[in-house]
């Protein structure tokens, strides 16, 4: 389950660029989403670890894939 659940924005992370070009976003623009991307990336990561510690690992996944 966790497998499926992490192919989609892995697919995006590879992909984002291909995409962005063909509907003519502009590289600066799709740069900036990307440091963007990574920034949540750091916050949420930190988040999510602090509320593993707390809660637990099953609650935590079984609420995000119900959102």
């Amino acid at each position: 389950m966790l497998f499926l659940a992490s192919q989609f924005g892995a697919y995006f992370t590879y992909a984002y660029k291909t995409i962005g070009l063909s509907v003519k976003i502009s590289d600066k623009t799709l740069s900036i989403a990307s440091s963007a991307s990574g920034l949540l990336q750091l916050f949420a990561r930190v988040g999510f670890g602090t509320l593993y510690d707390r809660v637990g690992f099953k609650s935590i996944f079984v609420t995000i894939m119900i959102i």
